[in-house]
């Protein structure tokens, strides 16, 4: 390292040896946001808040604050920097970055930003994701002898950041990569706590885990969980069967533990996840039943929308989404038009009666929507199909860009945004108060009775008695039919009743 070197560090954290084996590059900072400081996604969220113009950013800055609190030891100080000691310091401070880098104020020059062997950060973590959001490049000074202590997920978790926070950050980083993947490990899986125990030290050896959540899961969140993430292969059926096949896997996945591992991952490609989870199905011995592992970046990004935005999680718990089927294939109507005319989808949000619909709460004849994008109106509609015109957006207590961007304001299903229960149920009482509508004062009930229905004890036991008593119907049905197979391939009638049947249905 020469002295010209050590002059541009920053030193705030760090004391640096000018005899260190260094070597200085420019790269593309984008280069830098890895899983190995997964605390570049929560820089990187409130970045994407505040450029968008997201007016109530409470949910990225207090994404931020945690992630900032816990690097900082709880002082809410940097040491050797008298310009940070307040959380107020640090938001000016990355406010004035975030400006200076989007107008190009911002000299790559005059400092250097230091990074271990592997490229990963050491400082520098603010003029990182500012260049990197902009794509920018960066100069760093990078140590070929130096492992860097990471901050993972992992390393978040054990210093108690909230959940939400890593949770947060996790959909955050869907946004920056492009080859992670989702391991599922089902409930059946917890039934063997030492293989479970091998199968997380095998994940850990042979992958970049980007973040692990547990979560107890009901069996019904589950059946709406395989509807996304195996809805689109023909063998789970379509709505006109209810995806028939989705309750033969929950049931062949399902234990009354209810517990699941979610598992993302970054890895070289899909062949390579496949191996690795086809050995840790071995290892448990039950097939199918133990893991399951998406495919590609869009499976992984349904998959992260639906676990890690706790909205999206109540809804997975409480929704009823294959009830109202006309209702259903309009959605996916919507969805077709959107894709067929190359819009992004994260840029729309569906609300009204459709999100009613897809909750299961009473059906919808026509579908509204909003948009960031200025051209869809005139596109993404039919005779059912239309955006809601300025009037509406006023009813909303927020801004609609607030609706579309920050996912404390939506949930997601089928790779759409939804409105929460909640919001809707805000627009729908102040549009009563203005125009009296019945309609909108029934709807008004039943969002009530949506938002509150986990207070009702009685109603929540008769449904998981409904579908405890609906599971043992259908595996009593599948255990007759296989005894009956079984039987008939041993007496050899098997193959000659299937031929007669085949030579009946013909006539």
């Amino acid at each position: 390292m020469t002295q010209d070197q050590f002059g541009r560090l920053d030193k705030c954290y760090f004391d640096f040896d000018i005899n260190s084996n260094c070597v200085e590059e420019t790269i593309d900072a984008r280069r830098l946001v890895c899983p190995q400081r997964f605390d570049l996604y929560s820089i990187l969220l409130y970045i994407d808040h505040k450029v968008k113009g997201v007016r109530d950013n409470s949910y990225a800055l207090s994404v931020y604050k945690d992630r900032t609190l816990t690097i900082t030891g709880f002082k809410m100080s940097e040491p050797g920097n008298d310009n940070k000691s307040s959380f107020n310091d640090y938001i000016k401070t990355l406010d004035k970055l975030i400006e200076d880098t989007r107008l190009d104020r911002f000299d790559i020059s005059r400092t250097l930003i230091p990074v271990d062997r592997n490229y990963v950060l050491i400082d520098g973590a603010h003029r990182t994701s500012c260049a990197a959001y902009f794509g920018k490049q960066v100069k760093v000074l990078r140590f070929l002898n130096i492992d860097h202590t990471r901050m993972s997920s992992e390393w978040f978790k054990n210093a108690y950041i909230p959940e939400y926070a890593l949770d947060a950050m996790a959909l955050e980083a869907c946004n920056w990569h492009t080859d992670l993947f989702m391991l599922f490990l089902w409930p059946k899986a917890y039934l063997q706590p030492d293989v479970l125990c091998k199968a997380y030290d095998m994940i850990r050896k042979r992958f970049v885990v980007v973040y692990k959540k547990e979560q107890q899961m009901s069996y019904t969140a589950i059946r709406n969980l395989m509807i996304q993430i195996y809805g689109h292969m023909d063998w789970v059926g379509n709505i006109d069967n209810d995806f028939a096949s989705t309750f033969v896997k929950a049931d062949e996945v399902w234990a009354d533990n209810g517990m699941c591992s979610f598992i993302m991952i970054k890895a070289p490609s899909c062949k390579f996840v496949s191996d690795i989870k086809n050995k840790i199905r071995d290892m448990f011995g039950i097939g199918l039943a133990s893991i399951h592992s998406t495919d590609t970046m869009e499976e992984t990004r349904i998959a992260a929308d639906a676990i890690f935005n706790p909205n999206s999680m109540t809804f997975l718990h409480k929704a009823k989404p294959t009830r109202y089927k006309e209702s259903y294939r309009l959605m996916e109507s919507y969805k077709s038009l959107i894709e067929k005319n190359h819009f992004d989808k994260r840029d729309f949000i569906i609300d009204s009666s459709m999100m009613m619909a897809i909750y299961g709460i009473r059906s919808a004849a026509d579908l509204d929507y909003y948009s960031l994008n200025t051209k869809a109106g005139g596109i993404i509609k039919s005779p059912v199909i239309e955006e809601h015109d300025e009037s509406q957006k006023l009813l909303y207590f927020d801004a609609i860009v607030d609706l579309i961007i920050s996912p404390r304001n939506y949930f997601s299903f089928n790779d759409l945004k939804f409105v929460t229960p909640e919001k809707l149920l805000e627009f729908k009482k102040t549009r009563y108060a203005t125009l009296h509508n019945p309609k909108d004062n029934n709807d008004i009930i039943l969002l009530s009775q949506l938002i509150h229905s986990d207070h009702n004890k009685v109603a929540v036991m008769i449904s998981k008695f409904s579908i405890m008593i609906q599971r043992k119907k259908r595996i009593i049905r599948r255990s007759y039919h296989d005894y009956r197979r079984a039987f008939l391939i041993y007496v050899h009638l098997y193959e000659p009743l299937k031929k007669l049947k085949k030579r009946m249905l013909g006539k």
